[in-house]
């Protein structure tokens, strides 16, 4: 094969290694968050996703909110887990300041 066709295939590489960063970069995130223990604040959220919001925690983990799985997150609000489940409960401020028990979600089915 001739080097000048070659060119042709540098853009399905490219498409190949973003598909593959962004399918590690989501495993390492699910499996850190599995294996952590959690009592973290919601500090930060990115919509760069197209059909899903991403939740940044203080511990540098996120969450993400998809169509699929639906969650109702805030900046600010406290998210508590045990190590080794996908379940975490979210909690919320009142107008007093406290955090209350909103609900529980599972990333996980």
């Amino acid at each position: 094969m001739k080097k000048k066709g070659l060119w042709k295939f540098y853009p399905i590489g490219l498409l190949f290694l973003f598909f593959l960063f962004f399918y590690i970069r989501g495993k390492r995130n699910g499996d850190t968050f599995f294996s952590s223990k959690i009592n973290s604040k919601i500090v930060s959220q990115n919509k760069w996703q197209i059909r899903a919001t991403e939740f940044d925690m203080g511990n540098g983990l996120r969450i993400v909110s998809s169509i699929a799985n639906k969650i109702d997150l805030q900046i600010g609000d406290s998210i508590v887990k045990n190590g080794n489940s996908w379940e975490f409960d979210v909690f919320k401020k009142d107008g007093t300041g406290q955090f209350i028990f909103d609900k529980s979600y599972s990333l996980k089915k």
